[in-house]
C-alpha cells in the first residue's frame, strides 16, 4: 500500500512539474469520528483522516491526489481494523461550473486490496454543488469485480450554515450482494477555511433474501486552503470498507 501511494504521488508531481503551467489550486485536510447507533454496535466507533491536493497543469487540465485512512475500534477491546486509501484524478474543466474527470484508486485493509477505475463529474453552482462517479473495482482476493457509483451534494446558505447529502453503492456482481451507504447532515463554515459538520447515516446490505441495516452518526471538521479553497472531487468510498461497515 505504501509503495502504491509513493508511486501515485511521484506520478502526480512528475507529471505536474513537466507541464508548462504548474499551479497549486487548492487542498483540504480533515478528520471525522463516527459512532454506530444500531443495537449491539454501540461499542463500535470509527476515526478517519484525509488529505486532498489539486494542481493545474494546463489552462483546462488539473490533477489531484487524495489520501485517507480510517480505523474501526471497539471500546474496551484491543480490536482495531484499519483501511488506507488513495486516488489519483485527472480533471478537465468543461467551463467555469462543470468539470469531468477520470480516476484510479487503491484501497487496502489487512492484506486485502482493491483497485478502482472510474469516471466522475462535478457541477459548482456557487452556493450549490453536486458531484458523482461511476467505477469498477477489482477484488483479487475473492476473484470478484464490483461496480461502484455514488453522488454527493451540498447547499450553503449566506450565514455559513449548509446542508449536505451523499450516497455510495457497491454492487458485488458474482455474490448477488449490494451495500448502500446514505448520509444527510448539516455544515457550518467559519469563513476562514475551517468548517464543521454532522451527519446521520445508514448502511443497507442486501444479499438475495437477506437484508441488514446499520445506523451511525458522524461529526467532523475540514480545513480548505489554496486559491480555490479546496479540491474538485472526493475519493470514492473504499468498497471493502463499506461492506465491512454494513456487516
Amino acid at each position: 500500500m505504501t509503495k502504491n501511494i509513493l508511486l501515485a504521488t511521484t506520478c502526480l508531481f512528475v507529471g505536474a512539474t513537466s507541464a508548462s503551467a504548474l499551479e497549486f489550486t487548492g487542498g483540504t485536510i480533515g478528520a471525522d469520528y463516527t459512532a454506530y447507533t444500531s443495537e449491539n454496535l454501540e461499542d463500535l466507533s470509527e476515526t478517519g483522516f484525509f488529505t486532498e491536493l489539486e494542481f493545474a497543469i494546463a489552462p483546462s487540465f488539473s490533477m489531484a491526489l487524495n489520501i485517507s485512512r480510517n480505523s474501526i475500534d471497539v471500546d474496551g477491546s484491543s480490536f482495531s481494523l484499519s483501511e488506507s486509501d488513495f486516488s489519483l484524478h485527472g480533471i478537465y474543466d468543461v467551463n467555469d461550473a462543470v468539470k469531468i474527470g477520470a480516476f484510479y484508486g487503491n484501497s487496502g485493509i489487512y492484506y486485502f486490496e482493491t483497485d478502482n477505475y472510474g469516471v466522475e463529474a462535478a457541477y459548482d453552482g456557487g452556493s450549490f454543488n453536486v458531484s458523482g462517479y461511476v467505477a469498477t473495482a477489482d477484488f483479487a482476493a475473492a476473484d470478484e469485480t464490483m461496480t461502484l457509483f455514488g453522488m454527493n451534494g451540498d447547499y450553503i446558505f449566506e450565514n455559513g450554515f449548509g446542508l449536505q447529502a451523499a450516497v455510495d453503492v457497491v454492487d458485488f456482481q458474482d455474490f448477488d450482494l449490494t451495500s448502500t451507504t446514505s448520509t444527510i447532515g448539516a455544515t457550518y463554515d467559519f469563513g476562514n477555511g475551517v468548517a464543521i459538520y454532522g451527519d446521520l447515516g445508514r448502511i443497507d446490505v442486501d444479499e438475495g433474501n437477506f437484508s441488514e441495516d446499520v445506523t451511525f452518526v458522524t461529526v467532523g471538521t475540514t480545513f480548505a486552503f489554496g486559491p480555490n479553497a479546496g479540491t474538485t472531487f472526493k475519493s470514492p468510498e473504499a468498497p471493502i470498507f463499506l461492506l465491512l461497515q454494513g456487516l
